[in-house]
């Protein structure tokens, strides 16, 4: 968590998506799990939407499509990692909710 890029995801934590606010109302003070979930965490000068350290859990939502070098960066941090589309998460909550749950009590 780079002390470097701490302006860029305070922004980012301060400006979220409807999508961002929505699911971390779920998962803020660990509500959906046991697990503490961090938002905005910083590796190099990536930042990830949604964080657990003790699982090494990572979730990303994409607007509209992801660049190569976010999925690059996703896939050298940690193999459990979700990627899920904006406008899905707002249709599909519930059903999205549970995927996540079930991805993070593995």
């Amino acid at each position: 968590n780079k002390s470097k890029y701490k302006q860029r995801r305070k922004y980012l934590r301060n400006n979220p998506t409807k999508a961002e606010e929505l699911l971390w109302s779920v998962l803020k003070g660990r509500k959906l799990c046991r697990y503490k979930i961090r938002r905005q965490y910083g590796v190099d000068e990536y930042a990830i939407d949604f964080y657990c350290v003790k699982k090494n859990w990572q979730l990303k939502l994409m607007e509209k499509y992801m660049t190569m070098r976010n999925l690059e960066n996703m896939i050298k941090f940690g193999k459990n990692s979700l990627i899920i589309l904006e406008f899905e998460y707002l249709e599909y909550e519930i059903k999205l909710l549970k995927t996540i749950l079930m991805k993070l009590v593995k």
